[in-house]
């Protein structure tokens, strides 16, 4: 089985996501591959070759995959796939010398601004951000603002199968 789109292992665990399509590969040199059929769980089994997506609930799902050749040989394999479509939640924390005045964070020139993120299933991939639509990154270490003025933060994170958070935004004024 191979995987097509967002996947990671993880303590030996196949983690995908929900776009991530599952695709049986057989081949038989001598009788050539007659049938492929899976089953998802306790659902019946179907009859296909082509790459499909599994479906159902967050959490672990049991796939078995049966190949027969052409002479009735029969092949019968198990695999645990994790599916997870939950995005991580990311957040962000002041750092030293600032306060919040309604929605819009103040920060003093020893202020900075940290990020951070979780994930329960596949684990946290990355945080990627902006400053004022431009100045795009990936989140390393705290933020830091060496300039006067106001600011506008647009963050979210990624996880192991790219399960995207929607994009959140900080309004800041760093007063020198």
């Amino acid at each position: 089985v191979t995987v097509e789109g967002g996947q990671h292992t993880l303590d030996g665990i196949l983690y995908i996501a929900n776009q991530s399509r599952l695709k049986i590969e057989a081949t038989d040199t001598l009788a050539g591959v007659g049938e492929v059929r899976y089953q998802v769980d306790e659902n019946p089994a179907l009859i296909d070759s082509r790459p499909f997506a599994l479906k159902g609930e967050v959490g672990m799902h049991q796939v078995q995959y049966f190949v027969g050749d052409k002479v009735q040989n029969q092949r019968k394999k198990t695999i645990q796939v994790f599916l997870d479509n939950i995005p991580p939640f990311t957040q962000s924390n002041l750092l030293g010398s600032a306060y919040w005045s309604g929605d819009t964070a103040i920060l003093s020139q020893n202020a900075s601004l940290s990020l951070s993120s979780t994930d329960l299933e596949s684990q946290v991939k990355e945080i990627q951000y902006c400053i004022n639509g431009k100045d795009c990154g990936v989140y390393q270490s705290p933020l830091v603002f060496a300039k006067e003025g106001s600011y506008l933060l647009t963050y979210f994170a990624l996880d192991q199968v790219n399960n995207q958070e929607s994009q959140k935004e900080l309004a800041m004024v760093v007063d020198l």
